[in-house]
């Protein structure tokens, strides 16, 4: 279990375009994604929360509802620094089935003296699977009052600690905790490297 009150949300609100259906798969109880990241969460957080949920499918996990449907995750953000009790929350995109404890740990080590901690790839900084305080809710909302939703933009008003990909890669090798799932094809191949199978219907759309 991660020492010190830090809580989990795993964003669910938004739906894949590429994909064509719900990524998280609620209805169903849940994707073979979202029903491994909550089985890789249990252990380390008290406090978990599916955000962009009108209600949780897993026992003990709770739901809050996204207040501006449609805006994406910086909405789904704004729940997640509102809804637990805990003051600093660890935000994980509910398409990266991979998140690594080890990671997570770290961006808890990190928090003192900052507003959030994130870390950054070749890619760039990855915001939906960092560490955010409560103190960045008002920058979040004056954002979303002026209609501007890029997470990036709001990283770059906080005060942050960055965990470069030198590290990154020691605390996970291969970088699969940040290996995002948008097609099927995507899903399988995520699911192939972890040793596992998904089933034949798995995130389809039921009709």
């Amino acid at each position: 279990m991660i020492p010190g009150p830090v809580a989990a949300a795993i964003l669910v609100g938004g739906r894949s375009r590429r994909m064509g259906w719900d990524k998280a798969g609620l209805a169903e109880g849940g994707s073979p994604m979202l029903r491994r990241l909550v089985s890789t969460l249990r252990p380390l957080f008290e406090e978990i929360w599916l955000v962009g949920a009108a209600e949780s499918p897993f026992s003990g996990i709770r739901s809050a509802p996204d207040r501006h449907a449609g805006v994406g995750p910086l909405a789904g953000l704004q729940v997640a620094l509102l809804a637990p009790a805990a003051p600093a929350v660890v935000c994980l995109a509910c398409d990266m089935p991979f998140a690594s404890p080890a990671v997570m740990q770290r961006l808890c080590e990190l928090q003192a003296g900052v507003q959030a901690v994130v870390p950054r790839t070749a890619l760039g900084y990855e915001p939906l699977q960092a560490l955010y305080h409560r103190s960045c809710l008002p920058a979040v909302e004056t954002r979303l009052e002026a209609g501007d939703r890029s997470l990036q933009g709001l990283l770059a008003s906080l005060s942050i600690r960055t965990i470069e990909v030198a590290e990154l890669e020691q605390l996970d090798p291969g970088l699969r905790s940040f290996l995002n799932v948008n097609t099927r094809a995507e899903l399988e191949t995520a699911f192939r490297l972890a040793g596992e199978v998904v089933p034949p219907d798995a995130g389809m759309p039921r009709g």
